[in-house]
């Protein structure tokens, strides 16, 4: 127990810091970015406007798909908001997009979202079996219809 402990502590640390994993590390990727496909990579083209060419998921759906089309749209909403410019769906720019107040890490954590279906956040990437996770402030997981999991949240 002390272990998991100890590797969160070090986890946090590193994200915090912003340090880069070591080569050859499984690294996640934290926020929505090119590449990527999943429910609410088609809810925020909604609010962009746009919808790329659908993807086929694990089972052999159609998924919305993040590509240069979306990257566009992103990095166009970026400049019209006066946000930093990097086509990614980052916190700041996912409460741009859902008409929130400044985004503050002090006072909103991230927290994971599955990206191929399920209803609930988390705060541990590894719970539940999460496919694919991705990271988001909890005002806009809770934005986007999101619950917290019974889990890692209780």
């Amino acid at each position: 127990m002390k272990l998991k402990k100890l590797a969160a502590l070090v986890l946090a640390l590193i994200l915090t810091l912003g340090c880069a994993l070591p080569a050859g590390a499984a690294a996640r990727r934290y926020y929505m970015s090119y590449g990527d496909s999943g429910e609410p990579i088609g809810w925020f083209q909604d609010l962009l406007g746009v919808y790329e060419v659908a993807v086929y998921n694990y089972y052999g759906d159609t998924e919305p798909y993040f590509g240069t089309e979306t990257r566009a749209a992103v990095r166009t909403f970026q400049r019209d908001y006066g946000l930093t410019v990097n086509g990614k769906l980052d916190a700041n720019t996912l409460y741009a997009l859902l008409d929130l107040p400044y985004y503050r890490t002090s006072e909103d954590p991230l927290v994971w979202i599955p990206m191929h279906g399920g209803t609930r956040y988390h705060s541990d990437p590894y719970c539940s079996n999460i496919v694919d996770a991705r990271e988001m402030p909890c005002t806009c997981a809770e934005d986007c219809g999101f619950l917290p999991c019974a889990r890692c949240f209780y």
